[in-house]
């Protein structure tokens, strides 16, 4: 089976123009770095377009460039509500502009048995642009083989079992877990507006702060409490990133970058934040 690209708009939609954005985002980290020893790491990226987060996407890929893994596992949300809420592909391919990407499947099928709780349904990936969007960036650096698994289900206990099952299936492994979420969404047009629009943007730097503390602090519960005072779309895929680190003996977080679509768009009425962060 071959997923094909539903995600173009979000990154440019041929070769040509995607590498040349890709190439200028990495131009602006000093140039691609040379890969070390592979290494198993976790990382925090957005996934809104390009032109808003990629370049913040960029400093968490660069870092996993430094220790490039065999394969990595992406964990999404679910922003359309298709199929099993907690879904893993266990097989194929999924193309984009610069060819496909194989499933890493022994390693999917792996984690689909370590946990209860997942199905393999790929009508929940089917329309899906937070985990595609990865994939560029993936086979930019080097990334040969992926595992998808999307989740509606955040909470708690399933981002818990969902860490615990990925660490389980990856211990004798080299991966690379991210955790793909944007931060705060504010304004009438995301249904949430806290604040006037003249302190909106200190507002999400200190909520977005409190995540991005909970990643460098490798505490769940503050990812947990920070999603109860805003819209991050993918607060369990974080948190289901920081376990399989910890279990996985991952113990150095960074925090590597912060911005929001403000600085693209000048627009205070709608805006979003952005991380990057790994854990090595």
């Amino acid at each position: 089976m071959i997923r094909r690209s539903v995600a173009i708009g979000f990154y440019p939609g041929s070769e040509r123009q995607l590498r040349h954005a890709l190439d200028s985002f990495f131009s602006n980290l000093g140039g691609l770095p040379q890969p070390g020893t592979p290494h198993s790491m976790g990382g925090l990226v957005p996934h809104a377009g390009y032109v808003f987060s990629g370049q913040v996407a960029a400093y968490t890929f660069a870092e996993f460039r430094k220790l490039l893994p065999d394969t990595f596992v992406i964990l999404g949300p679910n922003h359309r509500g298709l199929g099993s809420p907690v879904a893993i592909m266990t097989s194929g391919k999924w193309s984009t502009p610069f060819g496909d990407i194989e499933i890493d499947e022994p390693l999917a099928h792996h984690i689909y048995h370590s946990c209860s709780i997942l199905d393999d349904d790929p009508t929940a990936h089917s329309e899906e642009h937070s985990i595609e969007v990865q994939l560029p960036f993936i086979q930019y650096i080097g990334g040969k083989k992926f595992v998808p698994i999307s989740m509606a289900m955040q909470d708690a206990e399933t981002a818990l079992e969902v860490g615990t099952a990925i660490a389980e299936a990856s211990k004798d492994k080299n991966v690379g877990i991210v955790a793909s979420s944007d931060l705060t969404h504010y304004g009438v047009m995301y249904g949430f507006r806290p604040t006037t629009e003249d302190n909106a943007l200190e507002w999400m730097k200190e909520v977005d702060g409190q995540f991005l503390t909970g990643i460098e602090k490798m505490s769940k519960e503050m990812v947990h409490e920070a999603s109860e005072k805003t819209t991050s779309c993918g607060h369990g895929c974080i948190s289901a990133m920081i376990t399989a680190c910890e279990k996985l003996g991952l113990k150095t977080p960074e925090i590597l970058e912060y911005r929001t679509s403000f600085e693209v768009s000048g627009e205070t009425s709608a805006i979003v934040g952005y991380g990057s962060a790994v854990i090595r």
